[in-house]
């Protein structure tokens, strides 16, 4: 008897967990960008396709009503023709972006579909990216070859440090790879509970990485947008 309420009440739960999780992940009508939980390779780049500034709109906490083009939605942040990022979600009429600016900052938030022009330049890997003060990846050209991928990641005061090297296909605009507890790189999709699993996405101004928090010390992370020195 008491098995058969046990079971019942989990099918009751199942789809209220579920919700929950899904609600948890992208809540409906809010924006904040490229987080852990984004797929890179899911990411578009999109340039400002409009002939003024287009203002970022806010979330549907932040204003009631929200997402619209109404003009209390209006953030005073906003993006001038030309600007490019990186569209993370469709959600309606609106795109979910990240903005990275010429100083460094990161802007985040809803910006009108019209406004925006979807972008698909040829991959260019090289260079050495950054995203913070906590971390860098260095990718190095080679004629015909792989290219040989390099990262660097702190965490805190103390700090906790964390490292990726592999060798990725310099023609691919999307890359994934893996690395070992023994420190070789693996297939992404070999990867163990505990190895370091890496995905990247290569788009115009921006190096888009997630990682699984296996790649360092406790809350290493290379996760995030990272844009060129």
């Amino acid at each position: 008897m008491a098995l058969t309420l046990l079971r019942a009440l989990a099918l009751v739960l199942a789809p209220l967990l579920l919700a929950t999780a899904t609600s948890a992940q992208s809540p409906a009508g809010q924006c904040h960008g490229f987080g852990p939980d984004d797929d890179p390779s899911l990411g578009i780049l999109a340039v400002v396709d409009s002939p003024d500034r287009v203002r970022f709109v806010a979330n549907s906490d932040e204003v009631r009503g929200c997402p619209s083009e109404a003009p209390r939605c209006a953030r005073r942040a906003f993006l001038v023709p030309g600007d490019q990022v990186v569209m993370v979600r469709r959600d309606g009429d609106f795109a979910c972006v990240s903005f990275v600016g010429g100083r460094g900052a990161r802007t985040d938030g809803w910006i009108p579909l019209a406004r925006l022009m979807d972008a698909f330049p040829e991959p260019r890997w090289s260079g050495t990216w950054k995203r913070d003060t906590t971390a860098v990846i260095t990718i190095g050209s080679s004629s015909g070859g792989p290219l040989a991928l390099s990262g660097h990641a702190t965490m805190g005061p103390a700090p906790n440090v964390g490292g990726v090297a592999a060798r990725i296909d310099g023609a691919m605009r999307h890359v994934a790879f893996a690395i070992s507890e023994a420190r070789q790189q693996i297939e992404f999709d070999k990867a163990g509970q505990f190895d370091c699993a890496v995905r990247l996405a290569q788009l115009g101004p921006y190096l888009v990485v997630r990682d699984n928090l296996h790649c360092g010390g406790l809350n290493v992370t290379f996760t995030g947008i990272y844009v060129r020195q």
